[in-house]
């Protein structure tokens, strides 16, 4: 009888506060706005030459008065015939006409063509000061015009070439243009170096020199307003590492790193991971300086199986052999589909010595054209770049220069270098990495697992809260339970 005890009924005790049900936050996901941008339009100015100038050739006075005065000479000649006729006849009188009208005729003469040279010269000088102002006035609009469209100019690329500041603060805000640009717009890839002075972008149309027997002071000014440089100043230096897709970067290691930080900050802060993949390889000895690169989105493929960082041999084997893949995939495709072959691969290659045990990047160099995979190497020496570096960005503390293997002049681009970002990397590449984006791969694609507790949104058994369930529920009502989720997360 013993055995068989008064079963007692115990009432449910409060939970405790920490075992109150815990359920997982939703997914916030960023999704990307469009890009809206202005761009610069090359504008064409038409510089008219000055007028011509009307000198006129003055003829000597002589020339000028001979025919006059030698009819004035004769008309002179018959009043004298007539004083002397009139005095041989006693009557002055009837003299007096010819007199008079060869005086006037003499003095005519010689009058009338003097005045009219004087007049001639004096309109000549009010025409050619006239010109002068004119074209003058003419000049300093187009001058203006140059300012103008030199200032408009800068703003755009200021505006599109973001300092690395600009970035820091998309990254830490999550800012609505965070991730905005993309492949296939003009300017992918082209990212900030400097800042430095480059010239207008404009077509200068105006009338060639050419040899003139007169000098003329309005075409010299002509030619000192459309031949003086006209100079975009402190505006951002750029260079298109899609275009120069096999790049090197050299000069003292130290300002080389911090370089390389500032091109691994602007790509996270403009690109999305989805559409490009940064793959780093460095050694173990800068293990810690870059280690924040780890964290970053934009280092994990799509299946989140496998991270594009390498600091032995046997890493740069595992990521070689993926790359590999995606080269030979690539080298089948037609130009218009390469051209839209995503992800884009960056290759920051840090380490000579494992960049040489690495596959992918002999056969990216042996390649000649791009498989929209770029390389930028970074040693400390030019003879250490590989020799296909189509550019090579050369570092000292404060001036940075852009050499063009194929440039044969021997000429290069100047800038200070101003993308260090001068903070710690690694809370902007953990915020980075707590960025979801909403892509369509992912909002159409099944999850490969689900676990139970995942479909209940809770972390732990004891949050399923079993006993105030089953209490709950009526059994004959519904049996209805989650069997798993569908393409947008939701149970079914």
């Amino acid at each position: 009888g013993e055995a068989l005890k008064e079963f007692i009924r115990q009432p449910l005790l409060p939970k405790a506060e920490e075992e109150d049900e815990y359920v997982l936050p939703p997914v916030e996901y960023f999704y990307r706005s469009p890009r809206f941008k202005r761009d610069i339009k090359k504008p064409v100015f038409r510089i008219d030459s000055p007028p011509n100038k009307n000198d006129g050739e003055d003829m000597p006075l002589m020339l000028t008065l001979g025919p006059a005065l030698t009819m004035g000479m004769a008309s002179m000649t018959t009043g004298i015939f007539s004083v002397s006729t009139a005095l041989a006849n006693g009557n002055i009188n009837s003299a007096i006409p010819s007199i008079v009208m060869s005086l006037s005729m003499l003095l005519g003469s010689m009058l009338w063509p003097t005045l009219t040279r004087r007049y001639q010269k004096k309109r000549r000088r009010e025409k050619e000061t006239l010109r002068q102002a004119k074209y003058r006035e003419y000049l300093d609009k187009m001058s203006i015009k140059f300012d103008e469209e030199c200032a408009r100019q800068e703003e755009i690329l200021r505006e599109n070439h973001i300092s690395i500041q600009q970035c820091i603060e998309r990254i830490k805000k999550v800012q609505r243009n965070l991730w905005e640009r993309g492949l296939g717009q003009e300017d992918f890839l082209k990212l900030r170096v400097g800042i430095g002075v480059r010239p207008l972008i404009a077509d200068i149309q105006y009338s060639q020199r050419k040899f003139s027997l007169e000098e003329d002071k309005l075409l010299e000014e002509l030619y000192a307003l459309c031949e003086s440089p006209r100079l975009l100043k402190d505006i951002p230096i750029t260079l298109s590492y899609f275009e120069e897709y096999i790049s090197g970067v050299i000069g003292e290691r130290r300002i080389v790193k911090e370089f390389a930080k500032g091109l691994i900050f602007q790509i996270a802060a403009l690109y999305s991971y989805d559409e490009v993949k940064l793959v780093f390889i460095y050694d173990l000895d800068e293990e810690k300086e870059f280690s924040f690169v780890k964290w970053l989105p934009h280092v994990w493929n799509n299946d989140k199986t496998i991270r594009f960082v390498a600091a032995n041999s046997n890493e740069v084997k595992e990521i070689s052999a993926y790359i590999e893949k995606e080269i030979e995939a690539r080298l089948q495709l037609q130009e218009k589909e390469l051209a839209e072959a995503t992800p884009y691969y960056v290759i920051f290659a840090m380490s000579k010595r494992l960049a040489i045990r690495a596959e992918m990047l002999k056969q990216i160099y042996s390649n000649k054209k791009n498989l929209n995979i770029s390389v930028i190497t970074f040693y400390d020496e030019l003879k250490n770049l590989p020799k296909d570096c189509t550019t090579v960005v050369e570092l000292e503390e404060n001036l940075g220069k852009i050499i063009d293997r194929n440039d044969i002049t021997g000429q290069y681009i100047q800038f200070a270098p101003d993308i260090f970002i001068n903070t710690d990397p690694v809370p902007l590449s953990v915020q980075l990495a707590n960025v979801h984006l909403d892509t369509l791969s992912d909002s159409n694609k099944l999850p490969s697992m689900v676990t139970f507790l995942q479909m209940f949104g809770v972390g732990k058994v004891e949050h399923l809260n079993a006993l105030t369930r089953w209490k709950e529920n009526d059994p004959t009502k519904t049996l209805e339970a989650a069997v798993g989720v569908d393409t947008l997360g939701e149970l079914f």
